[in-house]
């Protein structure tokens, strides 16, 4: 393969089997499909890698993604930088607000006097786990004995930020101003989440491809996945979603984006609302597989849009 780091500005820095192998390796590694259309922005990225490694071929530095915990942790910078995407604090509330508000409390009462567990799976740089601590404080749903709340995302630097629980004004655009007073400490034009907020969100790395990685967090009851699923090709989807109903208790609940709707529409989950958004549930008796999720086979899997928006 030709050395294009040195190349005249109208020439791709990529060739097509070089942005095949790229793809196909970042797939491979945490199920993330990236098209063509993102050829520009992906090549930016590696540019700048390569740059920021001191290297000079594009060759070497795929080469040097498929090299051990170094390739895994050259991929981790990778991903973290193709997939920063903005997001909010009370982002698409009503359907969180209902799941708070009905649905944690339905499974209190038949919890045997547990705590709620819910997972905010591709949390980004947290807004989202916070908002559901927020919703469930204002509900009079106390953290840590009655709701425990864990999240995870891939990308390292989205979790640091979540982990700080520093945001700018724009995070927090729709959050009441009551809201605001009550869980975040303002200091020179920026905003920390209060302690006693921050304390019982747990973040945790996670490749929702590599099951093993989350399987000591143990049973949930709620898994919120929002503008993540589309991201994923056909199989890398049904894989994710595996590991999310093995995940799930019988009864749980899967919370995806509106427009992923279509996304988990064939598979063994059962669909329900919550608010005015779709929502799947694990059968509270599995009968299909003794518990096991398959897509059923006879069924063809609808199309549907692709999203680049990662919550």
């Amino acid at each position: 393969m030709a050395d294009r780091v040195h190349r005249t500005p109208a020439e791709p820095l990529l060739a097509p089997v070089q942005f095949r192998m790229l793809c196909d390796r970042v797939r491979d590694y945490c199920g993330l499909d990236f098209g063509t259309e993102l050829q520009l922005r992906i090549e930016r990225q590696i540019a700048e890698r390569i740059e920021r490694l001191g290297g000079s071929s594009v060759s070497s530095y795929l080469y040097e993604l498929r090299e051990g915990s170094e390739g895994r942790r050259e991929l981790d910078s990778l991903v973290d930088a193709l997939t920063a995407n903005e997001t909010f604090f009370f982002r698409e509330a009503e359907p969180l607000r209902v799941l708070v508000e009905e649905v944690v409390p339905r499974c209190l009462r038949s919890g045997e006097g547990r705590p709620v567990r819910v997972w905010s799976a591709g949390c980004s740089s947290g807004e989202e786990p916070y908002t559901i601590a927020m919703l469930a404080l204002e509900a009079g749903i106390r953290l840590g004995t009655e709701l425990e709340i864990f999240a995870s995302d891939v990308a390292p630097s989205a979790l640091t930020r979540a982990r700080r629980g520093v945001y700018s004004t724009s995070s927090l655009r729709l959050t009441p101003p009551a809201i605001r007073e009550r869980y975040f400490e303002e200091r020179d034009g920026r905003f920390r989440v209060r302690e006693a907020l921050h304390e019982h969100v747990e973040f945790i790395a996670s490749n929702l491809m590599d099951p093993t990685r989350i399987d000591w967090l143990g049973p949930m009851d709620l898994i919120v996945c929002r503008n993540v699923l589309a991201d994923f090709d056909g199989a890398a989807r049904d894989r994710v979603l595996e590991g999310f109903y093995a995940r799930l208790r019988p009864g749980g609940h899967l919370l995806p984006a509106r427009e992923e709707a279509w996304e988990v529409s064939t598979t063994d989950f059962e669909p329900v609302r919550i608010a005015d958004a779709p929502a799947y549930r694990r059968p509270a008796v599995d009968s299909a597989r003794s518990g096991s999720w398959h897509r059923p086979a006879d069924r063809a899997e609808p199309a549907g849009p692709r999203s680049a928006d990662r919550h």
